[in-house]
């Protein structure tokens, strides 16, 4: 299975899904056995450098100590990881008060009731 492989025999040992993860069996490598003429139609041929021109640098959490990570361009994927990293560094974002910043600046405060027994709350005073 491992010397000629075809698509189905790529995707004959399941990924597990979950935790906890167990330490796999004898043989038991998801994404050990791969048909190339998969991988070399969606990627490109490494061994004619096919996968390396099609490589982006996208920068990932600079702010988190990341660094950059190449990543094929085939179907938009740096592209939309790029959006991924940004997202995320936008999500994290804090201002001096420790309150979240979103992309387009503060994430407004919205007082609301604490709870429905009449508690006061900025929205209750009296």
């Amino acid at each position: 299975m491992l010397d000629d492989p075809d698509i189905k025999d790529q995707f004959a040992i399941p990924y597990p899904l979950g935790t906890p993860l167990k330490i796999p069996a004898v043989n038991e490598d998801p994404g050990r056995i791969r048909n190339e003429a998969l991988f070399a139609k969606a990627y490109g041929d490494c061994r004619k450098g096919e996968v390396t021109k099609r490589l982006k640098p996208v920068t990932w959490l600079p702010d988190r100590g990341g660094g950059t990570v190449m990543v094929t361009t085939v179907n938009g994927v740096a592209d939309r990881l790029a959006d991924v990293a940004r997202s995320l560094a936008n999500a994290a974002r804090r201002d001096e008060h420790g309150m979240p910043v979103g992309p387009k600046g503060k994430i407004p405060y919205h007082s609301r009731r604490a709870s429905l027994r009449g508690a006061r709350g900025p929205d209750r005073a009296r």
